[in-house]
């Protein structure tokens, strides 16, 4: 059964053994095609006075086999252990690294020589290293630690935050190790840290939210109340001598819930960013003087001194939008108002820059009310949101008030700031930069600022109202007859184009939204010259409670004049329509 070439060899190694050679050889054969591998030893001994060799013979095979599979599970190893996109380290019983994979040197951002051979304390800054050792020994001594979260800093100095776990290793020579394996979760904590703020956010803006609902309902009802109360008094007539102060509370009241409501609008349309500035003359004396008309009454009302002051430096005729730098003024000075109970409002009017077509016009409104503290001052500008939680109740007030204005501010590319001490008062200053009107804009002033509605007298117009709502035609035809204008009202478009042909007017109002045929398609039809050539040109001025932006525009580009928003405010209607009859060359007499 052996191997011709092993029974050579053997002939051979048995030779040499009866010379009294002792010798180890190794060899394979090949045993009907299965390789096997040998480990012969030959050595001549004497026994009962007789030569005899004594062969001890091993097979290598499955030793070699085992070697070889093991070798092959050790090279497995080391390519997972250096390809894993874990840091994996061994530290030995001293606590020195005795071996690290690639993705552990890079997440901790060292290079391999850097610490290989190095204590692992190293990793950890130099507070917590003593920490660390201790921890090690007592894991090496049988305590159990789970897994966990380390912070730490990378070489190059940035924060990283890692999940470890730990596990104790024992070789052949009941060696311990330390085998670490690091994950880095920077970018998950992160991730977490981001969605528990952006949760806080959430959850404080809904609780914003909700109280400003809760606080827009108290703010609506109030007045509304007031409103309807009254209004029940004076149909029943009783007390006729308390009637004009039925009726200017119900004014006052109406008032406050236009206030609440175009507080309302703006907020929509600043957070849309569809909010749209002027860039017209206008007289910042007036603007300032018609803030102190609209506030001298709450004023007075409260016993508070209200006091406006103007350099002599600041200059009268500015471009830019003096709508919105009334309703800024307005909103600051009716919170200092509201939060003052003694003492007085002081408006103060300077320039901090000024050049023959520019100025960098200075506002401020300081009281001597309740104060903000410190700690509250930035808040104070933050949408829904008060100095104290008690605010709404004391004072009422949307909340939006002051961020309405800053973020109006910031659009005209100004803003505003406040100083404040609690018992003492607050300062808000405002700053916008202006162009300078030209000189040449004097004449343009004295036409586009006619005289008070209480001095006019309209009576040689004609005008047309178009509008559906039975209530909005009384309150606008008493309006309109308070300056002796004569007044005609058309339900619709459609009876207005009619009314139109048949009749001379010098203007028309137009409501939008009607039945029939719409404000947009009457005066279409009207420029078109289907309601006679006569009246192609005659001012139309629309009248809606729609005061978006939009509407505005497509009042606009469909042919109309200009814009009137309701609730009608006499100063607006007047100056409106004078503009109007101006504009088409009609002369018109104020007198008084």
């Amino acid at each position: 059964m052996l191997p011709d070439t092993m029974r050579t060899d053997w002939e051979k190694w048995y030779q040499r053994a009866l010379k009294g050679e002792t010798f180890v050889v190794q060899k394979a054969y090949d045993f009907q095609g299965t390789v096997l591998r040998f480990h012969i030893s030959f050595q001549s001994i004497e026994a009962d006075g007789k030569q005899h060799i004594l062969v001890l013979a091993k097979d290598l095979s499955r030793t070699k086999e085992v070697e070889e599979n093991q070798m092959e599970r050790d090279r497995l190893l080391d390519i997972v252990f250096n390809a894993a996109s874990v840091g994996i380290s061994l530290t030995n019983s001293e606590g020195n690294f005795v071996r690290l994979n690639q993705a552990f040197v890079e997440i901790l951002g060292w290079e391999m020589d850097e610490l290989q051979g190095q204590s692992f304390t190293k990793i950890f800054i130099p507070e917590f290293r003593e920490q660390a050792a201790l921890r090690h020994e007592r894991f090496l001594s049988g305590e159990e630690i789970p897994p966990e979260e380390w912070v730490l800093k990378r070489k190059d100095g940035r924060t990283i935050h890692l999940s470890a776990s730990i596990s104790l290793y024992s070789d052949d020579r009941d060696q311990r190790f330390v085998v670490t394996v690091i994950s880095d979760i920077t970018e998950k904590k992160k991730a977490e840290t981001a969605l528990v703020d952006a949760k806080k956010i959430a959850e404080s803006a809904a609780k914003a939210k909700a109280e400003f609902l809760s606080n827009m309902s108290h703010e609506i009802r109030t007045p509304l109340n007031a409103v309807i109360g009254l209004t029940d008094l004076l149909i029943k007539g009783d007390e006729p001598e308390m009637h004009p102060r039925y009726i200017e509370s119900i004014k006052y009241s109406a008032d406050n819930l236009l206030v609440i409501v175009n507080d309302i609008l703006d907020f929509s349309k600043i957070e849309s960013g569809k909010i749209a500035l002027e860039n017209i003359q206008f007289s910042l004396h007036k603007v300032l003087e018609q803030v102190m008309k609209t506030m001298v009454f709450k004023a007075n009302e409260k016993g508070l001194k209200l006091q406006l002051t103007v350099q002599k430096d600041v200059p009268d005729k500015l471009m830019g939008d003096p709508y919105r730098l009334n309703q800024i003024l307005m909103n600051l000075t009716g919170n200092a108002l509201k939060f003052t109970r003694d003492g007085g409002i002081y408006i103060d009017a300077s320039v901090s820059q000024l050049t023959p077509t520019t100025c960098r016009l200075n506002v401020t409104v300081r009281d001597t009310g309740i104060g903000i503290p410190e700690s509250k001052l930035d808040k104070v500008f933050e949408s829904f949101t008060q100095a104290y939680t008690d605010t709404t109740r004391l004072f009422g007030g949307s909340g939006l008030g002051l961020a309405i204005s800053r973020n109006l501010a910031r659009m005209l590319e100004g803003d505003i700031t406040v100083t404040s001490k609690v018992g003492k008062g607050s300062v808000f200053t405002l700053e916008i930069p202006y162009n300078r009107a030209s000189e040449d804009a004097d004449a343009l002033f004295d036409q586009s600022l006619p005289e008070s509605p209480d001095k006019a007298d309209l009576s040689k117009y004609r005008f047309l109202l178009v509008e559906d709502n039975l209530m909005n035609q009384f309150v606008a035809i008493q309006i309109l007859k308070r300056w002796k204008a004569k007044v005609e009202a058309a339900e619709n478009g459609e009876i207005a184009l009619q009314m139109l042909k048949k009749n001379h007017y010098d203007l028309v109002y137009m409501d939008l939204q009607m039945p029939v045929m719409n404000g947009y398609e009457s005066t279409t039809r009207i420029r078109a010259g289907e309601a006679g050539t006569h009246n192609v040109q005659i001012p139309i001025l629309a009248m809606t409670a729609d005061a978006l932006h939009e509407t505005k525009l497509r009042v606009l580009d469909t042919g109309m004049d200009d814009f009137i928003t309701k609730p009608l405010e006499l100063d607006d209607l007047f100056s409106k329509t004078v503009a109007a009859l101006k504009a088409s060359k009609h002369g018109i007499e104020l007198r008084a």
